[in-house]
């Protein structure tokens, strides 16, 4: 006589297969749970670390924000993007969004944070203000022109400062 269909051995084995590796995989997942490594995203590992956050409003659509270090003031004012590059941060419509410049043993070279906002490809274009917070007298707005035209741009001593994570400027369209 012939046998049609699955036998049972081969049931058990299929469904026991299918149960098996979901359970596994959220068992290794939540033993091992991953760490917020994300640029702009503060934890208390990286603001254990020190850094500047920068506040970026924008109502008009998406934005960049780019990070440079300078080994001087006129490094940094030389050109929209003089200096290191060290990071570029985007996001879209939000109001108040804080952005942590994590300190790096590699700042001990440089004197000066350098930071930019404006519109993101495919946005309207438009220009940030950059107003420095009421504790960062420190902080140096310069505005620097380019083929795009006229950027509003943060330079923040990072040099003989303390290491502790402050607001120091903020940009909005």
């Amino acid at each position: 006589m012939k046998q049609r269909g699955f036998n049972l051995p081969s049931v058990i084995i299929l469904v026991t297969l299918f149960v098996s590796v979901p359970v596994l995989y959220f068992t290794l997942v939540l033993k091992h749970p991953k760490t917020d490594n994300v640029r702009g995203v503060a934890t208390e590992i990286a603001s254990s670390e020190g850094g500047v956050i920068v506040k970026v409003s924008s109502k008009n659509g998406t934005w960049d924000m780019f990070e440079f270090l300078c080994k001087s003031e006129s490094e940094c004012i030389q050109s929209l993007k003089s200096g290191k590059q060290w990071g570029v941060v985007s996001g879209g419509s939000t109001d108040g969004h804080e952005v942590l410049v994590e300190k790096s043993p590699e700042w001990k070279d440089f004197k000066f944070v350098k930071v930019f906002v404006h519109s993101a490809w495919g946005s309207i274009s438009r220009e940030f203000s950059a107003l420095p917070t009421s504790d960062s007298g420190l902080v140096k707005i310069v505005k620097i022109s380019d083929s795009e035209g006229e950027h509003m741009v943060a330079l923040i001593p990072i040099s003989g400062e303390d290491t502790k994570v402050r607001l120091l400027v903020e940009f909005h369209d």
